[in-house]
């Protein structure tokens, strides 16, 4: 549920009030999302520099909240949580619009009831979506370069515990909306690499790391295929926002869930204090 509170350049508005016209702002530049739990905001430094490499790549000036390391962009995301009364866990999405020569900022935030990234016990079913590719560019690693791809996928899926996977041109599994997939068979994880012009999600290097101090290999794949899917010992998600998430279906395959478990218990213990 969104919270009663938005806030616009530190001022705040009621989610009803009317506080722009269309012709306030020449254009949205992106927006990014991320996961507050208690006073922690989750790989925040991953944020900032994901936020700094979408200016760089709009050849856009970085805007003075971000300037001293974010530290103005931090009190104002803790302002709106406060003000909104959200001291457990929350989600916030950051939006940066271009108003004539400056960059403003809308802070939106909702409440997630979990105290922590909750395990999904009754699991995620997946599908590959056909009708269209994802082109690899320099943007393909970012939200801003996928999120229009997502919403295809959104639309697309019959339930929420359903998700799509997307491909791209040589139909490699990518990912699915805002998540990273991985794969295990034995004591091997593996997921897309880079190059194949996957989204590549804050939590994924989270994900490496637990692989390396729990015994894991974690291999990054130039293709990924369905027969790999098919093949899989267990499957997950992850991403920062939802955390770990386990895969039980891909058509009449299910799988196991003993290391995903693991994985999502090793990743809030090193998160969530």
């Amino acid at each position: 549920m969104s919270s009663p509170f938005i806030q616009l350049d530190g001022r705040f508005f009621r989610q009803e009030e009317k506080i722009f016209t269309a012709h306030d702002f020449e254009y949205l530049l992106f927006s990014e999302t991320l996961r507050a739990i208690r006073s922690q905001f989750m790989f925040w430094d991953e944020h900032l520099a994901l936020i700094d490499l979408q200016f760089q790549l709009l050849n856009q000036p970085v805007p003075e909240v971000l300037t001293n390391g974010a530290r103005e962009l931090k009190r104002q995301l803790e302002r709106t949580l406060v003000k909104n009364k959200l001291f457990k866990s929350a989600r916030i999405d950051v939006c940066f619009f271009k108003k004539n020569s400056n960059t403003s900022f809308l802070i939106k935030t909702e409440e997630i009831p979990e105290t922590g990234y909750a395990w999904n016990t009754d699991g995620i079913t997946l599908g590959v979506f056909g009708k269209i590719s994802k082109a690899n560019s320099p943007l393909s690693a970012l939200r801003l370069g996928s999120e229009n791809y997502w919403q295809i996928l959104r639309a697309a899926s019959l339930t929420p515990s359903t998700e799509l996977i997307l491909q791209n041109a040589e139909r490699s599994l990518l990912e699915v909306p805002g998540s990273n997939l991985f794969l295990i068979n034995d004591n091997t994880v593996s997921t897309p690499a880079p190059e194949t012009g996957v989204f590549i999600s804050p939590a994924r290097h989270a994900v490496r790391q637990i692989c390396q101090k729990t015994g894991l290999n974690f291999q990054e794949e130039s293709s990924l295929s369905p027969d790999d899917l098919l093949q899989a010992d267990e499957v997950f998600l992850a991403d920062d926002l939802q955390g770990i998430r386990w895969v039980k279906a891909f058509g009449m395959k299910r799988y196991f869930n003993k290391t995903v478990k693991i994985i999502s218990d090793a990743l809030n213990r090193e998160l969530v204090q």
